[in-house]
């Protein structure tokens, strides 16, 4: 699907967040109502706006 997080696919931020969010859908802690991608990548644009994450994990290395 096709969102405006792009720049953070791919980044250890990312990947990060995406697997926190299947170890918390798998103990039944959350249901995502909303499409994957927009939430990872919200989450990912919030975090590095709050500069709150090292800029490594920003980068697709």
């Amino acid at each position: 699907m096709n969102h405006p997080y792009r720049e953070f696919e791919e980044t250890p931020l990312w990947k990060s967040i995406d697997a926190a969010i299947k170890t918390l859908e798998q103990n039944r802690d959350v249901e995502l109502r909303t499409d994957r991608d927009h939430f990872i990548g919200y989450l990912c644009q919030y975090l590095a706006a709050q500069k709150v994450v090292a800029e490594s994990s920003l980068s697709r290395k």
